[in-house]
């Protein structure tokens, strides 16, 4: 928890803003272990599996929504992790983005909702026969419009600090799940 910490005050030192999303430590790896992020092939000086570095995305109602990992020896992408959120964004306005998608450009929409909103692109020549690539165009043209959408909720959040005890209440959520 500690190097959580250090961490947090490191991020705060370099760019000057404090960080306002929430993360969490794993001392005992049960979240790790549940979700599949211990790199099997890396130990600590401990002997210990060391996790990968993982971005995990939950919603409110304790829904994993997106988890990316990455080895020690990679960092991560700050305009993939943004995409991805962006697309979930999206994701619950009821539509999907294609792979290498960016903000702004065509959505897609399932064959269901094709049938009540035209959409402006449709691949109907696939060699399947079948038409469930219809595209409209963003729904959320902009990151202004993304940010409005938000409500300014993260400009108003608190700094955040390690909870170090959500693990709990992770392991009994996927207690419930399991029964």
């Amino acid at each position: 928890v500690r190097t959580h910490e250090d961490w947090l005050a490191d991020v705060e030192d370099i760019s000057g803003h404090p960080v306002r999303f929430p993360i969490m430590a794993d001392p005992r790896r049960i979240i790790s272990a549940t979700l599949g992020t211990l790199d099997y092939a890396t130990v600590d000086t401990k002997g210990s599996l060391v996790t990968l570095r993982s971005l995990v995305i939950v919603d409110p109602k304790m829904k994993v929504r997106l988890i990316l990992s990455y080895p020690m020896s990679t960092g991560r992408s700050f305009a993939e992790v943004l995409r991805c959120v962006e697309s979930l964004q999206r994701a619950d306005l009821g539509v999907f983005t294609p792979a290498d998608w960016k903000p702004g450009e065509d959505v897609m929409i399932s064959s269901e909702s094709a049938r009540s909103v035209t959409p402006h692109r449709v691949f109907d020549d696939l060699p399947s026969g079948k038409t469930y690539m219809n595209f409209i165009p963003d729904p959320v043209n902009t990151r202004a419009e993304i940010r409005e959408y938000l409500s300014g909720a993260l400009d108003d959040a608190p700094a955040r600090k390690v909870d170090d005890t959500f693990a709990d209440g992770f392991e009994e959520g996927f207690a419930k799940d399991d029964k």
